[in-house]
C-alpha cells in the first residue's frame, strides 16, 4: 500500500503553494534475493611492516610481497526485506507576469532497510591477516586462496571475501528543484517557449 495525498493553495491568481506526502516500497530484485555468486577482482597487497609474521612465514618471498588479486563475491539473500519510503515535497508557484511562470520546491526522500552489498574490505581483509585467517564479521564468509607452493602449509592469501545482500539502516536525500518557463505569442500562429530548470542536492 503506497499512500499519497497532494495539496495545492492559490490565495490570488499569481501564486499557489503546494505540497505533497507519500510512501512506497521497493521489493528486492530477483538478483538481491536468488541470484547465484557474482564475482569480480581486485588487485591488493600485504604490508609486511604491519603483518610481519604473514611475510615471514613465507620467507619474505614473492608470494607474500607482491600484488595479488582478490575475489570479492556477492549472493542472493531470500531473507531481505523490502525498502520503505517516505517523501514529502513543499513549494511554490509564481506568475508574476501573464505567460510567464517561476517554481521552487524543496524535497525530501527518506528510505528505510536499504539493500547494499558488501562495501567495506579493508576490515575482513585486516581481520583476516591479523588473527591468522579468523574473521569474525557477520554476513561476510573468507575463503582462502591458492597456498604458497614453498611454504603450503603457512597461511595463505586471501582467495574470496564472499558476502549477501544486506539491509542497511537507511538513506536521507533532500534538495531544491527551481524552474522558469516562458510563454510568448509572437503571433497568432507563432508561439516561443523558453523554459529553465536547476536542482541543488542538499
Amino acid at each position: 500500500f503506497s499512500p499519497k495525498v497532494g495539496v495545492k493553495f492559490t490565495p490570488i491568481p499569481q501564486v499557489a503553494i503546494r505540497g505533497t506526502w507519500s510512501k512506497g516500497f521497493r521489493i528486492p530484485s530477483f538478483n538481491e534475493a536468488f541470484g547465484l555468486p557474482t564475482t569480480g577482482y581486485v588487485t591488493r597487497t600485504v604490508n609486511c611492516t604491519t603483518y610481519a609474521a604473514f611475510c615471514a612465514a613465507h620467507g619474505n618471498n614473492a608470494y607474500a610481497t607482491q600484488s595479488f588479486s582478490l575475489g570479492l563475491t556477492q549472493v542472493g539473500n531470500p531473507a531481505l526485506a523490502p525498502e520503505k519510503s517516505t517523501a514529502f515535497t513543499a513549494g511554490v508557484v509564481l506568475e508574476p507576469i501573464r505567460n510567464v511562470s517561476l517554481t521552487v520546491d524543496f524535497w525530501h526522500i527518506k528510505v528505510k532497510d536499504l539493500i547494499v552489498g558488501i562495501t567495506d574490505q579493508t576490515t575482513p581483509f585486516n581481520a583476516y591477516y591479523a588473527n591468522n585467517g579468523v574473521v569474525n564479521i557477520p554476513g561476510i564468509t573468507v575463503i582462502p586462496g591458492v597456498p604458497d607452493p614453498a611454504f603450503p602449509n603457512a597461511l595463505p592469501h586471501i582467495g574470496f571475501l564472499q558476502s549477501s545482500f544486506q539491509n542497511a539502516d537507511q538513506q536521507t536525500v533532500s534538495g531544491l528543484d527551481f524552474g522558469v518557463n516562458a510563454r510568448i505569442p509572437l503571433s497568432d500562429n507563432v508561439t516561443w517557449i523558453s523554459s529553465f530548470d536547476a536542482s541543488y542536492l542538499m
